[in-house]
């Protein structure tokens, strides 16, 4: 969110290899009644590695650990074990899960409340997920509760379980059964979901993959990230596997990982500013080190250069105006973050596909389709402040050794009247590649099921 009126990553042991991975998967409609006194909504697809041995289905652990085998859920409360995804602790390796093929449409969406959207938007989001059938949709912000020990508080240090929503109160419950109602209903059987979520309504991603496609591991943080000394607002005190904000989404694909995150704003004070720069740190200690392509995708709170605000000079005279000098203006736009975030972008090898598609030397238009944040118009006052203004944040970003199979990377959104935002002030951005030379299977699959469904 922006903070004047919202809106705005050492090797790893492989799998044994002994016989083929298999995935449990448990969707909302087979854990029986949703919400039960003291219990939460088990939320889209929880993964659990197994691998098959001579004594049946056990645990496969990552990172030299393992968890006892995981059992179906009861009717009235899902199992410890069901849930727990197993996560790499090495960033770059794919395990011998053999992944299913690789997405060629990606879709991603700040829905500012996932709730909200739903509730005011729905007919036209489900329009739209129907137009773009992407291959994976990525969404930021979407503002759930984690679940975990009834009573739990923000930053009480109990375990949550981020994969799983709250679901105590009577508006808990609603929220959840207006998500199954529709977001759940329109991709059941469709798309496997993968969600990480925050201590509280603040926050929290979800990545939706469409079937057959198989990610090889999903993980919900990076080893950066988990490592004793990394600043507190990174590290779960307990549970080192996920970003404690849900920030982090990373999927291994066949030939490349897709890493979703929502960055942290900048704010407006030194305690923000440093957990951003800690952020920021962790980003480039990872994609400095890492071998396998990427793309990466996102709410990354940054607008690069000058030509990607609607108003340079504006922009850099809001906000913070103190000391440090380089953390002086709009929260996504001082020269502090745009210089940590092309540092990034050199030591990742990383390459922004939008600009390398659509490369000006002028700022664009402000009613044109290139700012992917915009402030909202006049509600109950005659002028807003950002009202006409905007900024592009969010962001599809690929490796190099990508660049010949990029094919497109596209804006859904314009306009001081936020056409195609449908209620949040983000709108989605799309990014297309091309096939692999090869197409597997899987790759064949998803395109023939597309080609039938569009006929």
């Amino acid at each position: 969110q922006l903070s004047a009126g919202g809106g705005g990553a050492p090797s790893m042991p492989a799998v044994p290899s002994a016989a083929p991975i298999r995935l449990l998967q448990i969707m909302p409609s087979a854990l029986g009644p949703r919400c039960s006194p003291g219990a939460s909504a088990r939320i889209g697809m929880n993964l659990s590695v197994f691998r098959r041995s001579s004594s049946g289905l056990d645990a496969a652990g990552f990172g030299g650990t393992s968890q006892a085998a995981a059992k179906r859920p009861r009717s009235d409360a899902p199992s410890a074990g069901v849930g727990t995804t197993a996560w790499s602790t090495n960033f770059d390796a794919l395990t011998s899960s053999a992944p299913g093929g690789d997405p060629s449409t990606i879709v991603s969406w700040n829905v500012n409340g996932l709730v909200q959207r739903l509730r005011s938007h729905w007919s036209e989001i489900k329009e739209f997920l129907e137009r773009e059938r992407p291959d994976v949709l990525c969404l930021q912000e979407v503002r759930m509760a984690a679940a975990g020990p009834r009573g739990c508080k923000r930053g009480d240090g109990q375990r949550r379980r981020r994969g799983e929503a709250k679901c105590e109160t009577a508006q808990e419950k609603n929220d959840w059964e207006l998500i199954e109602r529709t977001l759940l209903a329109a991709t059941a059987g469709e798309y496997a979901v993968f969600w990480s979520l925050a201590d509280w309504k603040y926050s929290g991603t979800a990545m939706l993959v469409r079937r057959p496609l198989r990610p090889g591991t999903v993980a919900y943080t990076l080893p950066s990230f988990a490592s004793a000394g990394t600043h507190a607002a990174h590290r779960d005190p307990a549970d080192s596997s996920c970003h404690p904000e849900g920030r982090i989404v990373l999927a291994a694909f066949e030939s490349f990982d897709l890493l979703a995150t929502y960055a942290p704003n900048n704010g407006n004070d030194e305690a923000a500013f440093a957990r951003r720069a800690a952020w920021d740190a962790a980003i480039l200690a990872e994609v400095t080190h890492r071998k396998r392509p990427l793309v990466w995708v996102g709410d990354l709170n940054c607008s690069p250069t000058e030509v990607d605000v609607s108003h340079p000079k504006w922009f850099l005279q809001q906000c913070h105006q103190g000391e440090a000098p380089e953390m002086r203006g709009q929260p996504g736009f001082t020269e502090g973050e745009r210089r940590r975030f092309a540092e990034i972008l050199r030591a990742g090898r990383l390459v922004d596909s939008f600009r390398h598609l659509n490369p000006v030397e002028q700022v664009p238009p402000a009613a044109g389709p290139h700012f992917t944040w915009r402030g909202h118009p006049p509600v109950h006052q005659p002028a807003a402040k950002y009202h006409g203004k905007g900024m592009r944040i969010d962001h599809v970003l690929v490796s190099e050794e990508l660049l010949p199979r990029l094919r497109e990377s596209a804006i859904l959104g314009h306009g001081e009247d936020r056409v195609g935002f449908m209620g949040s002030d983000h709108c989605p951005i799309r990014v297309v590649l091309r096939r692999a030379s090869g197409t597997s299977a899987v790759d064949a699959g998803v395109q023939a099921g597309c080609a039938a469904q569009a006929a």
